[in-house]
């Protein structure tokens, strides 16, 4: 992949969708190359969890460098992304503003940090 997700004029892996909500992940293909592939992936609101499209079928990826093996052979597979990265909304909720203060998200716990005091916001769990 060229790393140009959403415009590829062809799929370059049998893994690969190109498209709108493509991005590249990191993965290994036929079990010895690795490989930046582009995937289709998707925030879902309903159960909020990361997806990735893999084999045309929605797949969660419950944490970083959790490994989504495809069914046409288990040496093609992707590494999946850090959902609190990717997903922060569902981690840290209206971006960390509460109350008219401006939390930041702190990505290594998923929760917000209040700048006034340095804790945790407790409505955050």
């Amino acid at each position: 992949s060229d790393g140009l997700c959403a415009v590829g004029l062809r799929n370059t892996e049998r893994m690969e969708e190109f498209g709108a909500s493509s991005r590249c992940l990191t993965g290994t293909v036929d079990d010895t190359k690795s490989a930046a592939l582009c995937v289709p992936i998707a925030c879902t609101v309903e159960d909020k969890t990361l997806q990735v499209r893999v084999d045309g079928q929605w797949k969660p990826c419950t944490r970083k460098g959790e490994i989504i093996e495809s069914w046409y052979g288990h040496e093609d597979r992707i590494t999946c992304p850090d959902p609190v990265r990717t997903c922060p909304s569902f981690y840290c909720p209206r971006n960390c503003l509460f109350d008219g203060t401006a939390g930041v998200c702190n990505y290594s716990t998923g929760k917000c940090d209040c700048p006034d005091n340095g804790e945790e916001d407790e409505t955050n769990n």
